[in-house]
C-alpha cells in the first residue's frame, strides 16, 4: 500500500489534471473528517464564517447545517466572552487553543451537553491564516458523572460529617456523662464504705442486744423463780397471820370471859365488903351489948372484937382484892383492846399480804410474757445480726463494683476522648476525601478530553 493519500503524478496527463484532483481530493477528505467526527466540528472563514457543520453541532444546537453555513460562528453558538468564540482567538492569536473551562448548555430537546473547546488556525498554501478548526469535545458523560460524584461525594462527606458530628456530640455526652457517673460513683463509693461501716457497728450492736437478750432472759427466769418463791412464802405468811388473827380471836374471847369472871369477883368482893361492914357493925353492937352486960359480957365481948377483927381484915382484903381486880380488869381492857389492834392489823396485813399476792400473781405472769417476749426479741435480733450480716456483705459487694464502674467510667472517658479525636480526624480525612476526589474528577476529565481531542480518527 503507498504511504501517500494522492495518486502519483504519473496517473495524471498533465499538471493541471493532477492539481483539479489534489484539490478536490484534500477537500473531500477535509469534508468527509468534519462530516463524520464523531464530535461537534466546524470550520469557519477568516472573518469567522461558518463553512462546515456536522450533525454532532446540530444535535446539541439545535441548528441545521444549512441554516447555520455562512453565518458568522458568534451569532449561531451564541459566544457570551467578549474576546470571543475559541475558534475566533486561535485565528487571532495563531495559535491552538485548548479550552480549560467546560462550555454547558441545554439542546432543542432539553438534554444538558457540556462541551471542552479545540481549536486551531488553518493556513493557506503560501502560510497566511485562511479560517480555523474547532473541536467541541463533548464531556457530557464525564460531566454528569462529575456531578454524580459530586453530589455522592457531598452526600457521603455530609453524611460521614453528620455522623462525625453525632459522634462528637454523642463523645462530648458520654464523657459529660461518665465524668458525672465517676463522681456520682466516687461519691457512692463514699457513701457505701460509710454505710457499711454504720452496718458493721449496727451488727455489733445487734449482737450485743442478742446477748443482753440472753442475760435478760435469763435474768427474768431468776426473777420467776423468785417471784414463784415469793408467793409461796406469802402463802406460808398468809396461812400464819390467818392463825393468828385466830388465835387473837380466842384471846379476846378468853378476856372477854376474864372480864365477866372479873365482875362477878367484883360482885362477890362488895357482897364481902358489905359483909364486913354488917360484921363490923354487929360486932360494934355486940362491944355495947357486952359493956352493958358487965363482966358477964367480956367473954362476949372479946368475941365481938374478935369479929370486928376478922370484918376488919376481910373488909381490907376485900380491898386488895378490888384493888388487884381493879387491875386485871385494867389489864384486862388494854389487853382487849390491844387484842382488838392485833387482830386489825392482822386483817389489815392479811388483807396486804392478799393484795401482794395477787401482785405477785400479775408480775409473775408479766415476767413469764416478758420473758416470752424477750425469748422472740433475742431470736429476731439473731435473725437480724445474720441479715444485717448480710447486708454488710452485700454492701461491700456493692462498694466493690462501683469501684469497678468508677474505673469502667475513667475508662469510658479515656475511651471517649480518643473518639472525639477520632471523629476530628475523621471530619479532616473526609474533607481532605472531598479535595482529593474534586482534583481526580478534573485530572480524569482533562485526560478524557486530551483523548478524545487526539485519539479520534475520521472514518475513511
Amino acid at each position: 500500500m503507498s504511504d501517500q493519500l494522492a495518486p502519483p503524478k504519473s496517473e495524471f496527463p498533465d499538471r493541471e489534471s493532477q492539481l483539479v484532483y489534489e484539490r478536490d481530493f484534500w477537500k473531500g477528505l477535509f469534508e468527509n473528517l468534519v462530516t463524520l467526527f464523531p464530535e461537534p466540528t466546524f470550520a469557519v472563514t477568516k472573518t469567522g464564517a461558518i463553512t462546515h457543520w456536522n450533525e454532532a453541532c446540530t444535535r446539541i444546537t439545535g441548528v441545521e447545517e444549512g441554516a447555520a453555513v455562512g453565518r458568522n460562528v458568534n451569532e449561531v453558538v451564541g459566544v457570551e466572552d467578549e474576546g470571543g468564540s475559541t475558534i475566533e482567538r486561535a485565528i487571532k492569536t495563531e495559535t491552538a487553543i485548548r479550552e480549560a473551562e467546560i462550555k454547558s448548555g441545554v439542546s432543542d430537546a432539553g438534554a444538558k451537553w457540556h462541551t471542552r473547546d479545540v481549536a486551531v488556525p488553518l493556513y493557506g498554501p503560501d502560510g497566511s491564516i485562511v479560517g480555523g478548526f474547532e473541536v467541541a469535545s463533548e464531556v457530557t458523560s464525564i460531566i454528569e458523572q462529575q456531578n454524580e460524584l459530586e453530589a455522592l461525594q457531598w452526600q457521603i462527606s455530609e453524611t460521614v460529617l453528620d455522623a462525625a458530628r453525632s459522634l462528637e456530640q454523642s463523645s462530648e455526652t458520654v464523657a459529660d456523662n461518665s465524668e458525672a457517673i465517676a463522681i456520682l460513683t466516687d461519691e457512692q463509693v463514699t457513701n457505701t464504705n460509710e454505710i457499711s461501716d454504720v452496718v458493721s457497728d449496727l451488727s455489733a450492736t445487734i449482737e450485743e442486744i442478742a446477748s443482753t437478750a440472753v442475760e435478760v432472759d435469763n435474768h427474768s427466769e431468776a426473777v420467776e423463780e423468785t417471784a414463784s418463791e415469793s408467793r409461796s412464802s406469802a402463802d406460808q405468811v398468809l396461812s400464819r397471820m390467818k392463825k393468828i388473827d385466830t388465835a387473837a380471836d380466842r384471846v379476846e374471847e378468853n378476856a372477854q370471859t376474864l372480864l365477866v369472871a372479873i365482875e362477878e369477883i367484883e360482885d362477890i368482893v362488895e357482897v364481902i365488903d358489905n359483909i364486913a361492914s354488917e360484921t363490923n357493925i354487929l360486932a360494934l353492937n355486940a362491944s355495947i351489948e357486952a359493956a352493958r352486960s358487965g363482966d358477964a359480957g367480956d367473954g362476949f365481948a372479946v368475941v365481938a372484937q374478935e369479929v370486928k377483927s376478922l370484918a376488919e381484915q376481910s373488909r381490907t382484903q376485900a380491898g386488895e382484892i378490888e384493888s388487884i381486880v381493879q387491875e386485871i380488869t385494867t389489864l384486862g381492857e388494854e389487853t382487849a383492846e390491844s387484842i382488838d389492834d392485833v387482830t386489825e392489823e392482822v386483817a389489815a396485813g392479811t388483807h396486804e399480804v392478799e393484795q401482794s399476792m395477787e401482785n405477785m400473781d400479775r408480775i409473775a405472769e408479766s415476767i413469764v410474757e416478758v420473758s416470752s417476749g424477750i425469748k422472740e426479741v433475742a431470736e429476731a435480733t439473731d435473725e437480724q445480726a445474720a441479715g444485717t450480716e448480710e447486708v454488710a456483705n452485700m454492701i461491700e459487694t456493692a462498694a466493690g463494683r462501683a469501684e469497678q464502674i468508677s474505673q469502667a467510667a475513667d475508662d469510658i472517658a479515656e475511651t471517649t476522648n480518643r473518639q472525639e479525636q477520632t471523629a476530628e480526624d475523621v471530619k479532616e480525612a473526609v474533607k481532605q476525601l472531598a479535595r482529593d476526589v474534586e482534583d481526580s474528577i478534573e485530572t480524569v476529565v482533562e485526560e478524557q478530553s486530551q483523548q478524545k481531542t487526539i485519539g479520534t480518527k475520521p472514518n475513511q
